[in-house]
């Protein structure tokens, strides 16, 4: 089973071109409702913080040493 699901996933990357699985699905998902012809959506929600609120002290962290080695 793995080794089918590792397949699988290889297939999708040579075919789509991303090392990232979410994109890849949605890139596929979208192909394959052209190729039905079907009516689709597709609602991609970002983060507004992806590394957390911005008055932590883990983000202020990150903020600093992204400003001091710039």
């Amino acid at each position: 089973m793995r080794v089918a699901l590792a397949l699988n996933i290889a297939i999708k990357r040579w075919c789509v071109g991303a090392n990232n699985l979410i994109p890849m699905e949605i890139a596929l998902k979208i192909a394959e409702k052209i190729r039905a012809n079907e009516r689709f959506a597709a609602y991609i929600v970002i983060p507004m913080w992806p590394e957390g609120v911005p008055t932590g002290a883990a983000t202020q962290r990150i903020l600093y040493w992204q400003v001091c080695l710039s």
